[in-house]
């Protein structure tokens, strides 16, 4: 279990659980719908040279933009010691291939329930492991050791109910070294 935990923020799930019983067929459109957009994306960066930022959902930033982004919520965690690194969701590798430049030695892993983005992560990080992934689930990869940094942004927020949202938190926080990190951070595009 993770003995520390940063986490930057979590958005709140809480009234979904007293909506109707309709509620869970929405979400299984939602779901699927989301899924679909994702794989998408993944298909066409594999047929072009789009940005992995991009392919990501982040296009109104550029380059630069995005990697001080990235080094920002990653100078949240205590890096001196961190030689595993693990993101779920983490799409194309956008937020990887950042990791990657600011932590040159460490071990990197990520996962993704779209097998089009995870193919497009294993191009933009090639020393990567990275494996296909519903972070609801428990990990699945028979390769992937426990890691002393583990990342999801941006992903929770597209999760069905509260109760996936803990389940995935339960499931991250089983990856992580004993004196390892969870940093978790949501951007919520409500206003």
């Amino acid at each position: 279990m993770c003995n520390n935990f940063s986490v930057l923020a979590i958005l709140g799930f809480s009234i979904l659980s007293s909506l109707a019983p309709t509620f869970t067929e929405e979400c299984n459109t939602r779901n699927i719908l989301w899924k679909g957009i994702w794989e998408k994306k993944g298909n066409l960066a594999k047929q072009s040279l789009q940005s992995h930022m991009i392919t990501n959902g982040y296009d109104v930033i550029d380059n630069d933009q995005w990697k001080t982004v990235v080094r920002k919520i990653i100078s949240k965690a205590k890096l001196d010691h961190v030689g595993s690194v693990c993101e779920f969701g983490c799409g194309s590798g956008a937020f990887l291939s950042v990791v990657q430049e600011m932590l040159p030695k460490a071990k990197l892993n990520g996962c993704d329930y779209s097998t089009s983005l995870v193919d497009v992560a294993k191009r933009t990080v090639p020393k990567g492991n990275f494996w296909v992934q519903n972070i609801t689930k428990p990990v699945a990869n028979k390769t992937f050791q426990k890691v002393d940094l583990a990342i999801c942004y941006g992903v929770l927020l597209y999760l069905n109910s509260e109760e996936d949202v803990k389940d995935s938190i339960k499931n991250m926080s089983r990856c992580v070294n004993s004196n390892g990190q969870l940093l978790i951070g949501e951007v919520s595009d409500l206003k």
